[in-house]
C-alpha cells in the first residue's frame, strides 16, 4: 500500500476525505458502493459525522489487491 503514514492512523477511524485518498473514486461512486454492499459500511458517530474503521478499509484494500482489482 502506498499510504502516507502522516495521513492514515494505525488504528481508529477516518472520515470521508481520507477514505477518498485511499480509494480514488468520486464521492457519489463511494456512496453507491456502500449502498450496494461492495464497500465497507461506515459508522455514524453523530448526526453529521460518519467514519470508517481504518482496519476494515485496509483489509478491504488488501482483498481488492489480492483479487487484482486495484
Amino acid at each position: 500500500m502506498s499510504e502516507n503514514a502522516s495521513f492514515f492512523p494505525d488504528e481508529g477511524f477516518v472520515r470521508l476525505p481520507l477514505v477518498l485518498l485511499m480509494f480514488p473514486v468520486s464521492r457519489t461512486k463511494l456512496w453507491r458502493m456502500v449502498k450496494s454492499g461492495t464497500f465497507p459500511q461506515p459508522k455514524k458517530i453523530g448526526p453529521r459525522t460518519t467514519v470508517w474503521d481504518i482496519q476494515e478499509l485496509r483489509e478491504f484494500k488488501k482483498r481488492l489487491s489480492e483479487q487484482g482489482e486495484i
